[in-house]
């Protein structure tokens, strides 16, 4: 064969390498999540949230005329210019409510008709204690010690509506369990960025970790 053929042949190889190198970068969002912030993070968001709720209760009551609106909605800073992942806020309530092994904030990162189909496949009448169950099946009896978080793009590096978590057991056995979300928007935000819930089934991460750490 030709020396200039096998040199172009070498050359247009490479290429490709670094091509395909860079475009399966570009498309992974991986970060390692820093699990004793998050938690702080979402514990200190449920006592904003409460207070919030408690100050606006008691001055909605001092306006009567207003109590007919049956709507308040707090401010939340945000930044027009900032592309957010909405998608975070519902992993850090998942991962918080794992963490620190608490149903309701667990629960209230999922879809309320995914959550519920999940907990009456058991026949348990006790659902906080199936909650209590998946938390242990997922965390493996409380043995997380890292987390990664990818934010899963589509083509041309769009957002899509899943994400993956690769979870670090003390044992050193990894479980990378992907989700699926759908944003959620109140009538009276239409224009504003709903809120992102977690759809995918418990009992398919379960299966997912299971199947990773035999």
């Amino acid at each position: 064969m030709n020396k200039r053929v096998i040199i172009l042949s070498l050359l247009m190889s490479g290429l490709l390498g670094v091509y395909f190198y860079f475009t399966v970068s570009a498309d992974k969002h991986v970060e390692k999540i820093d699990i004793k912030s998050t938690k702080e993070n979402v514990l200190n968001e449920i006592v904003q949230a409460r207070e919030y709720s408690e100050s606006t209760s008691k001055w909605m009551d001092s306006n009567e005329e207003l109590n007919d609106s049956g709507y308040f909605n707090p401010v939340h800073a945000h930044n027009e210019n900032e592309e957010e992942d909405t998608k975070r806020e519902a992993i850090n309530y998942f991962l918080t409510g794992i963490l620190q092994n608490e149903v309701n904030i667990f629960m209230s990162a999922f879809h309320v008709q995914s959550i519920s189909e999940d907990l009456f496949i058991k026949e348990e009448q006790d659902k906080e204690k199936v909650v209590e169950d998946i938390i242990k099946s997922i965390s493996r009896e409380g043995r997380i010690k890292d987390i990664h978080y990818e934010n899963v793009k589509g083509l041309h590096n769009s957002n899509t509506n899943e994400a993956n978590l690769t979870l670090v057991y003390e044992d050193n056995k990894k479980a990378i369990i992907n989700l699926k979300f759908q944003e959620l928007k109140d009538s009276h935000t239409e224009h504003e960025k709903g809120v992102q819930v977690i759809t995918t089934s418990t009992w398919d991460m379960i299966e997912q970790i299971e199947n990773s750490t035999k």
